[in-house]
């Protein structure tokens, strides 16, 4: 429906005008020219087309600063091969032969001012034809001139026709015809004397010699008139700088024919002259314009490129072809058409751009842009890259778009390195995320500090009510760390770049944390401190746990110490056990003594007396020698009763396991503890059992010396009326003939052990109602003991 309505449209429009132009013109595909579809075009516009299309004379209309040209059917013929392509095309494209002709008549035409011109020719045919052309400017709606109308006349050039002579004298161009067979001026129109300064008599007497002696001596040599033999089509238009009368050289531009007789001899030479000496200083203004433009953009690293109002690239540079990965200028497209073909593009999110979505296209619709980026990708070789472009229109003095300006620049590299530094602060944030690591950074010159949300979280500070100064941190930081962190600051920016210090913080709830600072310190080129970044962290748990390890440490040593002084008094047990018979002896003996002296003296002789004396003193020197020895069992050993209290056996393990691996015994040792959760309180003395599992532990690390495979399990398990606790071993093992007095003291297979640990630790497990024992098969040994419920 929409397209039938879009042709009835078409169809409606000059419903009185026939014949082929009218037709291709209904037709033509308008939407994508400077025209725009026929629907939309001014009415100024659709009127002037219906008066040309029924006129029968050579008609033209050029809309627009584009000059785009339409034409009837009476134009044909003057276009001959040129139709039909060049319907729709700007004016200069038209008749580019006789453009630098007619561009100043167009601009003055544009400037509201009707022009005509007299004896323009129309093509190339034979006999030449010749036209006079009147140009009508066309006014829109609002009054400007938005294009010309022309209308094109077939004038004869017949010398003796008084009409044409009238026109020829009141043309604006000034018109001459040389006799050749006399060397004369035959005819010098007006319009010579304001080109030249001569007055009309004096133009008279010129000869082709006075005409030749004024040519600029650098155009002399190109400038030559023909020769009354002359066998050549002499036809030509040529522009050079001739001297007026004032002495000042002028450019003309001179069209010129030759007139032949009935015979073909040429007999005369007419000329059309023109003063082109402004266009020639604009041209040359121009010239040294686009030649100052062309060096900058050379000197310019981004590629940049202008196009006129069809898309078609009239200057770039060389970093053009560079941008866009060509081996030299040679290759680049010459129009936005041909780069369309060859490149594909899409936006930085992935969609397709089409042509009109493109930097060109959308600058010839008015658009602006700075910074808009495509990935470009050559379809030929799959290259792919992303240039950010600045564009914008090309407008005239009516502001009509006539072109476009585009500058691109590489930044693939640039955006790759953007990306990773992406990733790189990505990787950096979640590193310190997971780390509870809070980033800040302090202007040195401002005293302003910038902090990241953990940095608030740490301090109990409400991001959004959290000073950015300095002072607002410090006033939280206990005073007598707060001495020691500014002299250490001040230390850095004297004389370093890094800095750490652990401190406590007071946070707004009354809590206290301790935190880690560190930082490094920017310097500007002057050497003065300028920017310092940093992180902080929390360690008040860290913190916690080291005091706690520390009263750990100072109680698995007030332990130790007890231990051993615990198996000091046992082992004096044992030692004191072991040496009564040591005592039996000297009271035995001081009995003996005693009862011998007391028979002595019962005898009531003097003999007697003084047998019975040496008794007495045999007897003092063994009770002397019996005192000694309970005198140094005094002096090691200090009474202390036992404590027993319900207790958790798997703790008690644990700490011995934690007194019994100190030293250089359990370096290279497996440990392996082996406890049954869970299990029912036991009553007992926690040193003393800590004591028999620091004997056994021992016992265990020294029979493992040396050997391949050192590994020491600790067990718990419950039975029906105790629990058992088991120490084994993958040693040398223990042998036969030693089991059955292992437990006795003395007893020992260490070269130089004493033999009372085991004694020791089966006094206590016995005193606890317990019973120890031991296993050996195959170097893998157990010690087991048993504590009641």
């Amino acid at each position: 429906m929409v397209t039938r309505t879009k042709r009835e449209a078409h169809r409606a429009q000059w419903p009185d005008c026939r014949g082929a132009m009218a037709a291709l013109i209904r037709a033509g595909q308008w939407r994508h020219s400077p025209l725009g579809a026929i629907e939309s075009w001014p009415q100024a516009l659709k009127t002037t087309v219906e008066i040309m299309l029924q006129s029968r004379q050579p008609a033209y209309v050029c809309w627009g600063r584009a000059l785009t040209t339409l034409y009837n059917d009476a134009a044909v013929a003057t276009l001959g091969n040129r139709h039909p392509n060049t319907l729709g095309r700007p004016y200069p494209e038209v008749f580019p032969e006789a453009w630098d002709d007619l561009k100043p008549v167009l601009e003055a035409a544009f400037e509201g001012e009707a022009q005509h011109i007299v004896g323009q020719r129309v093509g190339r045919s034979d006999p030449p034809s010749w036209n006079s052309y009147t140009w009508t400017p066309l006014r829109d709606d609002k009054g400007k001139v938005a294009g010309l109308y022309c209308v094109a006349t077939e004038t004869s050039l017949q010398i003796g026709d008084e009409q044409l002579r009238t026109v020829l004298e009141n043309a604006r161009d000034a018109v001459s015809m040389l006799d050749l067979t006399c060397g004369r001026y035959v005819f010098i129109s007006p319009s010579h004397v304001q080109l030249t300064g001569f007055t009309a008599d004096e133009l008279k007497d010129f000869t082709p010699a006075d005409f030749l002696a004024r040519l600029h001596p650098e155009d002399a040599a190109r400038v030559r008139h023909p020769a009354a033999s002359e066998s050549s089509d002499f036809e030509n238009t040529v522009e050079y700088r001739w001297k007026v009368k004032s002495g000042e050289y002028r450019w003309f531009s001179v069209s010129r024919k030759l007139v032949r007789d009935g015979g073909g001899q040429p007999v005369a030479l007419v000329s059309i002259n023109r003063d082109i000496t402004e266009r020639k200083c604009a041209e040359l203004e121009v010239a040294a314009s686009r030649a100052t433009l062309a060096a900058a953009l050379e000197s310019m690293t981004d590629a940049v490129y202008i196009t006129d109002a069809n898309g078609r690239f009239l200057q770039a540079n060389t970093t053009f072809s560079s941008f866009h990965r060509y081996n030299s200028p040679d290759e680049c497209a010459a129009s936005f058409d041909d780069f369309a073909k060859q490149f594909d593009a899409f936006f930085p999110d992935g969609r397709p751009a089409l042509p009109q979505d493109r930097p060109v296209p959308c600058a010839l619709r008015g658009e602006t842009a700075v910074g808009a980026e495509y990935r470009l990708v050559r379809k030929d070789t799959g290259e792919s890259w992303i240039g950010s472009y600045s564009f914008g229109p090309i407008r005239d003095q009516n502001g009509v778009v006539t072109g476009a300006v585009v500058i691109a620049r590489d930044i693939t590299d640039a955006r790759e390195a953007a990306e990773a530094l992406r990733r790189s602060e990505t990787r950096l944030a979640l590193a310190t995320e997971s780390a509870e690591m809070g980033t800040w950074e302090w202007d040195l010159k401002t005293d302003k500090v910038i902090r990241s949300a953990k940095i608030y979280q740490l301090l109990g500070i409400d991001p959004l009510t959290g000073a950015d100064d300095a002072d607002t941190f410090w006033r939280m930081v206990d005073p007598d760390d707060l001495k020691r962190v500014l002299a250490g600051l001040d230390a850095l920016k004297n004389n370093g770049r890094d800095w750490r210090d652990e401190f406590r913080v007071y946070r707004p709830d009354g809590s206290v944390r301790w935190v880690v600072g560190v930082g490094r310190l920017v310097r500007d080129p002057d050497g003065s401190p300028r920017t310092m970044y940093g992180v902080n962290y929390d360690i008040t748990e860290q913190k916690t746990a080291e005091s706690k390890l520390r009263k750990s440490e100072a109680r698995m040593q007030a332990l130790k110490d007890q231990l051993i002084h615990v198996g000091r008094v046992s082992e004096l047990s044992q030692v004191s056990a072991s040496i009564a018979h040591e005592l039996n002896q000297p009271l035995a003996a001081m009995l003996n003594y005693s009862a011998t002296a007391k028979r002595l003296i019962a005898r009531n002789d003097s003999a007697a007396f003084e047998a019975a004396a040496r008794a007495i003193t045999q007897a003092g020197a063994q009770a002397t020698r019996a005192a000694e020895i309970i005198r140094r069992m005094r002096d090691f050993v200090e009474k202390r009763e036992t404590k027993r209290e319900p207790d958790d056996i798997n703790v008690i393990v644990r700490e011995a396991v934690e007194l019994g691996l100190i030293g250089s015994k359990a370096d290279g040792i497996e440990t392996e503890l082996d406890l049954e959760p869970d299990l029912p309180p036991v009553t007992a003395d926690r040193v003393q059992i800590t004591q028999v599992l620091v004997n056994l532990m021992h016992n265990a690390m020294d029979a493992m010396a040396g050997c391949a495979t050192r590994r020491l399990t600790l067990a718990t398990r419950r039975t029906a009326q105790a629990i058992e606790v088991s120490v084994t071993d993958t040693g040398s093992g223990i042998p036969d003939e030693l089991m059955a007095t292992l437990f006795q003291p003395f007893v020992t297979t260490k070269k130089t052990g004493m033999g009372i640990g085991l004694a020791i630790s089966r006094s206590i497990v016995e005193a606890h109602r317990g019973e120890i024992s031991a296993t050996s098969h195959d170097g893998r040994t157990v010690f087991r003991f048993t504590l009641p419920l």
